[in-house]
């Protein structure tokens, strides 16, 4: 038993480890991308030319197009930036998105395969149905059932090792990822009644930023954490 929570912990970590670094990298490359944007938006404030000379391209008979530094084409050039600048914040913003969706993908498979580990070992709690059924009928449930489920039936309070202030940050990160997944991250009303009291106003998107992400994540990470620890107590004594 010892060898399967060690194997789901082991799982999550290099899942955790792979997701860390791909995601480390597209920040790198967005931020690499505003810089130059912001580079050259400075270049051209800054007054430095804007001509370039047509050139001969490489074995052919054309030539590129030139361009000459006139007030327009400054104009241009500034309006360019400017609509540069809020397409890199957009490409933030969905890799965030995409990043905490897959995130939490992980975090669903291990979590599971924790709830599945304490059925296998505690056949009693199946009654008359199947690991399956069970295992998807609890997957059915908000997840604060799914905990208030756990504490009754495994005894593994969250409330009391985490804290509810905690609790209630995690259903609000999984009501965030189901509101980006099922209704383009727009609040509704079904995320204000999951989250209670809430600064999102229903109608408009629910923004997400790095702190969030790195919050969300570290989170998570300390739940399977907790919850594989005392998993580990509990199938220990059978």
């Amino acid at each position: 038993m010892n060898n399967s929570i060690s194997t789901i912990k082991e799982s999550f970590n290099r899942e955790i480890r792979t997701f860390e670094r791909y995601s480390n990298d597209i920040h790198k490359s967005l931020l690499t991308l505003e810089e130059q944007r912001k580079e050259l938006e400075d270049y051209v404030n800054g007054g430095g030319s804007l001509d370039f000379p047509s050139r001969p391209v490489e074995n052919s008979t054309a030539f590129t197009v030139g361009m000459v530094d006139t007030p327009e084409i400054r104009e241009v050039m500034i309006y360019a930036l400017g609509n540069r600048a809020k397409e890199l914040e957009e490409y933030i913003e969905i890799s965030l998105t995409m990043a905490l969706s897959h995130f939490i993908t992980i975090f669903d498979s291990r979590y599971m395969d924790l709830i599945s580990l304490f059925y296998e070992k505690n056949p009693k709690f199946l009654k008359d149905t199947t690991l399956e059924n069970k295992l998807m009928g609890f997957s059915y449930k908000s997840f604060r059932n799914q905990l208030n489920s756990i504490q009754q039936n495994f005894k593994i309070d969250f409330f009391k090792l985490m804290g509810g202030d905690r609790v209630n940050e995690l259903v609000e990160i999984r009501a965030t990822r189901n509101l980006i997944v099922h209704n383009s991250g727009i609040v509704n009303d079904l995320y204000l009644s999951i989250v209670g009291a809430s600064a999102f106003v229903e109608g408009l998107k629910r923004p997400l930023d790095i702190t969030y992400f790195e919050y969300s994540t570290d989170l998570m990470q300390r739940f399977v954490a907790i919850f594989c620890d005392e998993l580990e107590k509990k199938l220990s004594k059978n």
